[in-house]
């Protein structure tokens, strides 16, 4: 491990993206539900409840992206051959979308993030700008984009949008 400018622990080994495939899809649903199961199961959801809604949620998702990004691409996040997680973006010719990204819990504010937008904004077209939606109250993820150069502007009454232009 290498200590960044954070001061927080980075991952060593530069995050490598790949297709999802069939096979990753129990990956990504406990990344999922890592990822939005706590405050249910916080709020004592009983386990049976929760898989059910986490599947049910888990599906709506995989839809509500399909739709308002048909194009998109999902990845695989890896670090020295592990699963720690996932990215979905829609390149465009003059926008690249950055629908989300979930990294496991226990990789979270190591740099991994950093590293994993870093290397797809690189892939860019010249000029293109990438963008994504952020809740307002994701200080964590404000930070990781405002770290990478990303100016903010408002969008709608629960997002905010980072965005970063090219050059």
């Amino acid at each position: 491990m290498t200590r960044g400018d954070t001061g927080k622990d980075q991952d060593s080994v530069e995050p490598t993206l790949r297709a999802a495939r069939p096979e990753d899809e129990p990956f990504q649903f406990a990344l999922f539900c890592e990822r939005r199961g706590g405050p249910l199961r916080l709020a004592g959801v009983p386990a049976p409840m929760l898989e059910n809604l986490m599947s049910v949620q888990f599906r709506a998702r995989a839809l509500s992206y399909g739709q308002a990004h048909p194009a998109a691409k999902w990845l695989i996040v890896e670090s020295a051959g592990e699963k720690v997680g996932e990215l979905v973006v829609d390149t465009g010719a003059d926008v690249l979308h950055i629908v989300d990204i979930t990294l496991a819990a226990q990789r979270r504010r190591r740099g991994l993030g950093p590293a994993v937008l870093r290397a797809v904004l690189r892939d860019m077209a010249p000029g293109a700008e990438a963008r994504a939606l952020v809740d307002p109250a994701n200080a964590p993820s404000r930070k990781m984009f405002a770290t990478l150069g990303f100016a903010e502007r408002p969008y709608d009454e629960v997002h905010i949008e980072a965005f970063w232009r090219q050059g």
